[in-house]
């Protein structure tokens, strides 16, 4: 995996994460779901306004979201 994330002032940052998945010392060869090449596992740009204590952020693009359940 190789990642860049960039800030662009403190307001505006994009990030692209790429990802391979090449399997080449299976016996047989590789099966086509061991062929994944290069491919994004996320992209996005993210543009925000606020301070340190109030701040919102608008996202859009491909990325991983994590979800907790609170106890």
């Amino acid at each position: 995996m190789f990642c860049v994330d960039a800030h662009y002032g403190k307001h505006v940052r994009s990030f692209v994460e790429l990802k391979s998945g090449l399997n080449s010392y299976r016996i047989g060869g590789p099966r086509p779901i061991d062929e994944k090449k290069l491919d994004f596992q996320s992209v996005f740009i993210e543009v925000g306004t606020g301070d340190e204590r109030n701040w919102i952020k608008f996202r859009a693009g491909r990325h991983e979201m994590e979800y907790v359940q609170a106890a």
